[in-house]
C-alpha cells in the first residue's frame, strides 16, 4: 500500500471522529465528506473553528436556508479551511443568488454548484459559467428527460467550466453512455452521473470507458466488488491516473481494508461499497496530485472535489427520497 494513501486515510478516519463528536446530529455520511475536504486539504480538522463558521452562518442565513440543510458542514469545513470564512461566504451566498435567480424551487443541488464555482476561484465568471450550465441541462433533459434531475446540477457545472460548447460536451456525455449502459442496465441514472465526470476527461471515449470497465473488473476479481449505484461516478476520477486498472484495484482494496479498521467505516455504519468509493478518493488525490497537471480538469487531485461533490448529492438525493416517502 502506497505510504501516502495509508496517511491520507488514518487523516480521514481521525478527521471524521473530531468533526463526528462535536457534530453529534449530523448524518455520519455528512461529517466524512467533511472529514475528506479537511483531508483533501492536507489538514487536521479543526471542530471548533467549525462551530464559528456556524455561528457566521447563522447571522446571515436562517434554518430553512438551503445553506443551512444537507451541504451545511460541508459549507462549515469550505469556510474553515479558507483564509477568510466570512468572505469566502459571501461569495458562496452571492454566487447561490445568482444560480437560484428565476428558480421557484431551491436546493442543496444549488449550493454546491455555487459553492464549486467559488472553490475554483471563477466568481468573476460565475454568470458566464451559470448561463452554459443552464443550457448543458437542457440539452441533458433533452436527451433524457427521465434520467435528468436537479441532482445533476453540481457535475453540470464542472461542465461548464470546461473548454467546449454545450451541444459538443453533452455530445461527448451521450459517447461514453452509449458505451457504459449496457454494462449497468439497471442503473442507467448513475451511469450518467459517472459519464458527466468521464466528460472532463481529454481520452478518446473508448479509452477512458474501457479503463472504467477494467478497474471495475479488477475490483471484483478481488471481492473488492465497487457498488452500481450514485458512487460508481467516482470511479470515473480514476481514468486519468498513469496507473493499470490492476494496481489501482490494489490499492482501493488495501485502502479499503484499512479504512474498515476505523471507527465509522465498518460494514454496518457505512457499507462496503461506499468505504470502497471512499478509498477510492484518497487514491485518487494521492496519485492524481502526483502526476503534472494537462488539459484536463482531471489532471490533479481536482478529480477528488468532483467525488465529494458526487457524495453530497447521493445524500441530498436519499434525503428528498425518504421525505418524499415519508408524506406518502
Amino acid at each position: 500500500m502506497n505510504e501516502r494513501v495509508k496517511e491520507k486515510c488514518e487523516l480521514l478516519a481521525d478527521n471524521f471522529l473530531l468533526i463526528s463528536k462535536e457534530f453529534k446530529w449530523e448524518l455520519e455520511m455528512m461529517s466524512i465528506i467533511a472529514a475528506s475536504i479537511y483531508t483533501n486539504a492536507g489538514l487536521k480538522a479543526d471542530p471548533a473553528k467549525m462551530r464559528e463558521c456556524l455561528g457566521i452562518l447563522k447571522k446571515k442565513k436562517g434554518l430553512f436556508s438551503d445553506l443551512r440543510g444537507t451541504a451545511e458542514l460541508a459549507l462549515l469545513s469550505k469556510m474553515a479551511i479558507s483564509n477568510a470564512p466570512e468572505n469566502y461566504l459571501d461569495e458562496v451566498i452571492g454566487v447561490y443568488d445568482k444560480v437560484t435567480k428565476g428558480h421557484i424551487f431551491t436546493s442543496a443541488f444549488m449550493v454546491q454548484s455555487a459553492m464549486l464555482i467559488c472553490d475554483r476561484h471563477l466568481v468573476g465568471k460565475a454568470d458566464e459559467i451559470i448561463k452554459k450550465t443552464e443550457k448543458i441541462m437542457k440539452k441533458m433533459n433533452k436527451e433524457h428527460p427521465i434520467l435528468t434531475g436537479s441532482e445533476d446540477l453540481p457535475l453540470a457545472t464542472i461542465m461548464a467550466m470546461l473548454p467546449g460548447d454545450p451541444d459538443a460536451l453533452v455530445e461527448e456525455m451521450e459517447n461514453c453512455y452509449e458505451l457504459l449502459k449496457k454494462e449497468f442496465p439497471m442503473h442507467k441514472n448513475a451511469v450518467q452521473g459517472l459519464c458527466q465526470v468521464l466528460t472532463m476527461s481529454s481520452q478518446a471515449a473508448e479509452d477512458k470507458c474501457g479503463k472504467v470497465m477494467a478497474i471495475f473488473n479488477a475490483l471484483k476479481e478481488r471481492k473488492d466488488k465497487f457498488g452500481k449505484d450514485t458512487e460508481i461516478a467516482a470511479l470515473g476520477s480514476l481514468v486519468d491516473l498513469d496507473m493499470d486498472a490492476a494496481a489501482i484495484a490494489d490499492e482501493i482494496g488495501e485502502a479499503s481494508r484499512l479504512l474498515k479498521e476505523h471507527k465509522g467505516f465498518g460494514n454496518f455504519r457505512l457499507g462496503k461499497e461506499y468505504r470502497a468509493m471512499f478509498a477510492a478518493f484518497e487514491v485518487a488525490d494521492v496519485f492524481g496530485g502526483e502526476q503534472k497537471p494537462d488539459s484536463s480538469i482531471l489532471g490533479s487531485s481536482i478529480a477528488v472535489v468532483i467525488a465529494e461533490e458526487i457524495m453530497i448529492a447521493l445524500i441530498a438525493a436519499s434525503t428528498a427520497a425518504a421525505a418524499s416517502s415519508s408524506t406518502n
